[in-house]
């Protein structure tokens, strides 16, 4: 009958860095007649894995000890979030953010979900952005935990109002491209915001071109 060698292994812990695990550990009972190399069958990712490698002809292997496995642990990242996006009456931020993480093994790629918001709804640069509920995307394996929230800063420009409610008065040849103007200007305010024109509307106006036609 087969004999059996019992290994007794102290395992390794270690932080996700994107390498194969190699067996650091120590262990004891490797006699003659057993053969191979201890190892975790190239682990990678963050998780638990059973030591093994050994193999003999003449014995029945086990391994043992209080810390026989190996554990990879996530590794921490923080980020920081920007954007931009025209005014639009509203404090959060609808189109995607742009992320930039720390501590991040290379070759790999993350994403946040979650609310971006900036401090508030008005147009300015330098604004205070943050993100509710951030959750790490792309971290199907588990290989990264976030390390405390996400901020940053952005911008919202100022949205663009069409002037309304004036009209080129027609007028003979001279020579010139000048336009007269009548009507009453106004503006329309977006998303709901009350806007309206103060004091005297000025601005030049002009036709494309000097010549007798409809411009």
């Amino acid at each position: 009958p087969r004999m059996s060698a019992r290994i007794d292994i102290v395992g390794v812990t270690k932080t996700y860095d994107g390498a194969s695990a190699a067996f650091t550990g120590t262990a004891t009972g490797l006699g003659a007649g057993i053969n191979g190399t201890l190892g975790y069958d190239g682990a990678v990712n963050a998780g638990s894995y059973d030591v093994g490698g050994l193999w003999s002809t003449q014995y029945d292997i086990s391994y043992t000890g209080p810390s026989a496995r190996l554990t990879i642990q996530p590794r921490t990242v923080t980020a920081t979030v920007s954007g931009s996006k025209t005014y639009d009456g509203a404090a959060y931020l609808e189109q995607p953010a742009t992320y930039v993480f720390s501590n991040l093994v290379g070759g790999d790629t993350l994403g946040v979900s979650g609310l971006v918001r900036f401090s508030d709804k008005n147009a300015g640069t330098g604004k205070t952005m943050s993100v509710v509920d951030p959750a790490l995307t792309n971290n199907e394996l588990g290989n990264y935990v976030l390390g405390g929230g996400i901020s940053g800063s952005g911008s919202i420009a100022k949205a663009p109002l069409a002037l309304s409610g004036l009209s080129v008065t027609s007028r003979r040849y001279d020579g010139t491209v000048v336009a007269r103007l009548g009507g009453s200007a106004s503006v329309s305010g977006v998303h709901g915001d009350d806007v309206a024109l103060t004091g005297v509307v000025g601005g030049a106006a002009t036709f494309n071109n000097k010549n007798v036609g409809a411009h």
